[in-house]
């Protein structure tokens, strides 16, 4: 057992503070038995038998058990799958030697580690199933081992991944590049019916200190999304921009916490008084006097006209709405007291609402319990419709 070699090593605590670590890292992503992989890894407890024999993807026959040393070419972000007899994950890894490239397709647990994994890593396959022949597919079942290994002399025959990695004003139109940037802002996780399938969506804000670019995440990669907080750096990995958006589907993988990621720290946000905050952002330290309500509205893009229930078609005959979410607050500190709003992701974490969740009700349920607690905002100061100042919070800190 993993667990048990790694005992060997490290204390029972401080094990369990390894895979938190480990966990933290991927931003919750990892399960712990695959944080314990990851650790047995570095660790060096998990070797290849001496005896394998890798063989080219190119001598695959149908049924066999094929052990090979391969590169990581992409790895395609999971799915969830369901049946009439099971249900559960995969994952499909696109790698290459140098007589053929092939899918790998990984099941359930071992789903996570394949978000351990970067592009061009040298991986060994050991025991994996060849399912289909044209183009080649390997199954891992059981008995299969996939490990990570260090590049050698031998391995610069192998193919490396041609997609290249991008500022975010350096990309083009319909064309795919990887990208490394912060989390500027992320709005609410939306779900939505596509072919009697639910699909996901989620739109985040990248700022790399040469652009700021909005991207949508789909599906699996929506969910780690929302798992990202302001500040956090992020790799989208098969990113194409379409129509001046980034957009990340099935065949592109958001990855948090990349390593060597370049970004340098963090930027110092000031702190500031509610008297003092003006049109810049800063760190406001308040207290929640009073939530006076909280909507989600569909607006028409047409005409204008707002309706906290979504429509099919506007009464001026459009069918293209946005949605807007917000929470209005009464918020003081020492230096006075003033009107807030939250809008979108920052309304959602304040209210602690999920997907589909009456935010008018919720608000109404939560006003007593809320009212007097202390949160700590990103935030900035507008003029409101009445010519006072209003406080927009973009983000909750704490």
């Amino acid at each position: 057992m993993l667990k048990e070699r790694l005992l060997e090593r490290f204390s029972p605590d401080a094990l369990d503070d390894a895979v938190r670590q480990k966990q933290d890292q991927f931003a919750g992503l990892l399960t712990e038995e695959a944080a314990l992989r990851v650790l047995a890894h570095e660790a060096g407890f998990i070797q290849p038998p001496d005896d394998v024999a890798y063989a080219p993807l190119q001598s695959a026959q149908p049924g066999q058990l094929l052990s090979a040393r391969v590169r990581v070419l992409a790895v395609f972000a999971p799915k969830r799958f369901a049946t009439a007899e099971r249900s559960g994950r995969l994952c499909k890894i696109r790698v290459a030697d140098s007589s053929l490239s092939a899918d790998v397709v990984l099941w359930n647990s071992d789903v996570d580690f394949a978000s351990t994994l970067c592009r061009n890593d040298v991986l060994l396959l050991k025991d994996v199933s060849v399912k289909v022949l044209q183009p080649l597919e390997l199954h891992c079942r059981l008995s299969s081992e996939l490990r990570v290994v260090s590049a050698t002399d031998a391995d610069a025959a192998l193919p490396t991944a041609s997609v290249p990695q991008r500022r975010l004003d350096e990309l083009s139109e319909g064309t795919e590049a990887d990208v490394v940037a912060r989390l500027a802002e992320k709005q609410p996780l939306k779900e939505f019916q596509r072919q009697g399938k639910t699909g996901y969506l989620s739109k985040i804000k990248l700022s790399d200190g040469t652009a700021d670019l909005w991207a949508a995440c789909w599906d699996e990669n929506a969910h780690a999304a929302q798992k990202l907080s302001v500040g956090d750096a992020v790799k989208l990995e098969g990113a194409v921009l379409k129509n001046g958006e980034l957009s990340v589907s099935w065949s592109g993988r958001l990855c948090p916490a990349p390593v060597d990621h370049g970004l340098g720290a963090v930027a110092e946000t000031p702190c500031k008084s509610l008297a003092d905050l003006d049109g810049s952002d800063a760190v406001v330290d308040v207290r929640v006097d009073k939530v006076v309500d909280a909507q989600r509205v569909h607006k028409c893009r047409s005409c204008g006209s707002k309706s906290p229930e979504k429509k099919a078609v506007c009464v001026c005959g459009s069918e293209d709405f946005s949605s807007l979410t917000y929470a209005s607050l009464e918020l003081s500190d020492a230096s006075g007291r003033f009107r807030g709003v939250l809008f979108d992701a920052a309304a959602v974490a304040f209210l602690g609402a999920k997907a589909g969740t009456d935010l008018n009700l919720l608000s109404q349920l939560k006003r007593d319990y809320l009212a007097g607690k202390n949160v700590k905002l990103l935030a900035y100061a507008k003029s409101g419709r009445t010519g006072q100042k209003e406080i927009v919070g973009k983000a909750v800190l704490s």
